[in-house]
């Protein structure tokens, strides 16, 4: 993840965007909690959960996306504004990047 990362940082240099100065930190978010619906937090929290390592296996990834999400009244609204494709099987990844049509 960390050759995509610098390989995202550079593509977008090229096209005048700072690089970001804080040290890359690779996650995956799996949900989020609103305000004002807490409890589902406090109870993984409390039961201990989040203090246990998992295992989650291994992942193939065909692609990384950079999406947008704007909130409406109606709900989240996400829109894809790049991919770059990731093709190679076993060597370092090669980056094909194409703009969101």
């Amino acid at each position: 993840m960390a050759e995509i990362h610098g390989a995202i940082e550079q593509a977008c240099e090229g096209l005048g965007f700072l690089r970001e100065t804080k040290p890359f930190s690779p996650h995956l978010t799996l949900a989020r909690i609103k305000v004002g619906e807490r409890q589902g937090g406090v109870a993984l929290a409390k039961g201990g959960v989040l203090d246990r390592p998992i295992s989650l296996g291994s992942l193939a990834v065909e692609s990384v996306v950079l999406m947008k999400s704007e909130l409406k009244p109606t709900g989240s609204v996400y829109t894809k504004l790049w991919e770059v494709k990731i093709e190679g099987s076993g060597q370092a990844p090669s980056l094909l990047a194409e703009r969101a049509r």
